[in-house]
């Protein structure tokens, strides 16, 4: 995965970074998980369905969460309060996003204290332009209620209602799907050029 991509996020805030996943920030990452549900989604799930969704951290649920995101296409957006570098000074972990290898979009959460400011927006526009290098002329997702309007405001057009059971839980949410331009390559890109020549030669 690119480890460059960065940007500044607004007002003056420390530079934004999106990076590969590794397991060393498994912990980080769970805990924006468990703040983004049982923060940002209470407004539309009950305790219950929260606790189910994201349980507290616990070894053995880390070690399957890890799997899951190392399994799949996996980046996390890191606020830099040193710019001058993507390793050295001290980063938070804000966001993170994972793609499964048919075009699916598995986790897009954010850090509830830093909704807002344009994270989720970067991570899914990451995530769509690997669907387009790999070719995908779709990307998916499952979202809740409370994603739901985001997921709209992004281009995607929801495909159904569903009723999902996790945990003894069920909970309301929604197949979306947006429709990608698949990239070509840089030999496809001269090929299609060559010929395009070729053809006003005639």
């Amino acid at each position: 995965m690119a480890k460059g991509r960065s940007k500044k996020v607004p007002q003056g805030e420390p530079s934004l970074l999106i990076l590969p996943y590794n397991q060393h920030l498994l912990s980080a990452v769970y805990e924006v998980f468990y703040q983004a549900v049982h923060v940002t989604c209470a407004q539309h799930y009950n305790s219950e369905q929260l606790a189910a969704w994201a349980p507290k951290y616990e070894p053995n649920r880390a070690e399957a969460f890890n799997a899951r995101l190392e399994r799949n296409y996996c980046i996390v957006a890191c606020l830099s309060f040193d710019a001058k570098d993507d390793v050295g000074g001290s980063m938070q972990v804000v966001g993170f996003g994972s793609l499964t290898s048919d075009g699916h979009l598995d986790h897009l959460f954010v850090d509830p204290k830093f909704q807002g400011n344009g994270i989720g927006r970067e991570l899914c526009q990451c995530l769509e332009n690997v669907c387009s290098r790999d070719h995908h002329d779709h990307i998916t997702t499952d979202a809740s209620i409370t994603a739901k309007p985001f997921f709209e405001h992004l281009g995607f057009s929801v495909v159904t209602e569903q009723q999902v059971e996790l945990r003894g839980q069920t909970f309301t949410n929604y197949r979306l799907s947006k429709t990608i331009e698949a990239k070509q390559s840089l030999a496809q890109a001269l090929a299609a050029a060559m010929a395009a020549a070729q053809k006003e030669g005639e």
